[in-house]
């Protein structure tokens, strides 16, 4: 750290020496010196314009892309809200219908359904032996 800490210094004091001597302009009495010529500058110029609007449109994406994070973590919000309600009302749903009795047919429903099978076919058998043979 101490073997950098002079080349930085040395590099910062020297650097605007060399940036002036890059980048000046000397205006004396109506006689202009630019180390690089009018349509270099031009051309720089609109460079220069071009990429501040480009970082413009870029400083508005931004905005607009961090109110969409901020939409977007409230939607997040919303969301686990909403499965929390959800959950909620799956375990009250689940409660009552361990809470409800059944009815008194749901109690022999199979019973009850094997004797009216039955019934039916004998029933049905009596009906067809007395038209038949009767």
């Amino acid at each position: 750290m101490k073997k950098i800490m002079p080349v930085l210094l040395i590099l910062c004091l020297t650097f605007p020496i060399f940036a002036q001597e890059i980048m000046t302009v000397i205006d004396s009495t109506s006689k202009e010196f630019y180390p690089l010529s009018k349509e270099e500058l031009k051309t720089l110029a609109v460079k220069v314009d071009s990429l501040q609007q480009a970082n413009e449109i870029k400083d508005e994406l931004i905005g607009q892309f961090k109110i969409q994070i901020e939409n977007y973590e409230t939607l997040v919000i919303t969301d686990s809200l909403i499965l929390s309600y959800k959950d909620r009302q799956i375990k009250t749903l689940n409660e009552i219908n361990k809470l409800q009795k059944p009815k008194w047919w749901e109690k022999y429903e199979k019973w009850a359904y094997y004797i009216f099978g039955a019934g039916s076919i004998i029933l049905g058998s009596w009906v067809a032996s007395n038209v038949v043979g009767g």
